[in-house]
């Protein structure tokens, strides 16, 4: 069920194009699967301070007033570790799905989600499409924008578990992240997949701008072969520039 979070920050206009950028064999299998795939968060592998408290809270949790007597800084030290045991455990909660919030291509996100591969695709799609298509899942789900602060001068509100999830550090602040949020009842499994209507949320899909001209084509085929007929694009990065 999709859920409204008041801390999570929501886009002026709601049809701002979003995209997902991603190499073929997982296109493919969101193909076969008709679900879009969300990686837990301690499994992202790209920032190892997902789900993780800034320096700030951390300094706060761990005072303790001088001239206590000994049993209660006992209990305050007891305390603390099982704040940062919980902590730890957290990001195995939550799976997250990670979306770049542009009105234009980019070649900042090809670079860096295909890496050393050249067949990627990216989904192009809009924010209201994306929250739409979460809307009947059964699982407990947070959509919004990611807040970019300072890990070292800046914090949350102690009261606010989730805000781990939806802050990360100002280095990422080039991802202009639209994240989808699963909040799991287990940490048995690395993700969760959740089924969504394809066909309603895709608008385009654009091939990688390093591709050869036959990718777009097998990109289509594929898709129709899975019932789909999605418009496919070849990237506007590999047009020829004009003089």
């Amino acid at each position: 069920m999709f859920e409204n979070y008041p801390r999570f920050a929501q886009p002026k206009n709601p049809d701002v194009k979003i995209w997902r950028y991603m190499d073929f064999a997982k296109f493919v299998s969101l193909l076969d699967s008709s679900s879009l795939y969300f990686a837990r968060t301690d499994k992202l592998g790209d920032d190892p301070f997902e789900g993780s408290w800034p320096r700030q809270n951390v300094r706060q949790r761990d005072y303790v007033p001088n001239g206590l007597p000994t049993e209660v800084r006992e209990y305050f030290a007891k305390c603390q570790r099982e704040m940062w045991e919980t902590n730890q455990e957290h990001p195995k909660f939550m799976a997250i799905s990670c979306w770049h919030m542009n009105q234009h291509e980019s070649a900042a996100m090809w670079k860096l989600y295909l890496k050393n591969c050249q067949e990627g695709i990216a989904l192009q799609t809009t924010y209201r499409k994306l929250q739409e298509s979460l809307t009947n899942s059964q699982e407990r789900i947070l959509l919004g924008l990611v807040r970019y602060i300072d890990y070292e001068t800046e914090g949350f509100d102690d009261n606010y578990l989730l805000d781990p999830f939806i802050h990360k550090r100002k280095n990422f602040e080039h991802e202009n992240e639209v994240r989808a949020i699963v909040v799991k009842g287990n940490a048995s499994a690395e993700g969760v997949k959740i089924r969504v209507d394809l066909e309603r949320l895709i608008e385009r899909i654009y091939v990688s701008p390093s591709a050869p001209r036959w990718f777009a084509e097998l990109t289509s085929s594929v898709a129709n072969k899975y019932g789909y007929s999605f418009l496919v694009e070849p990237s506007r990065l590999d047009e020829s520039p004009l003089f």
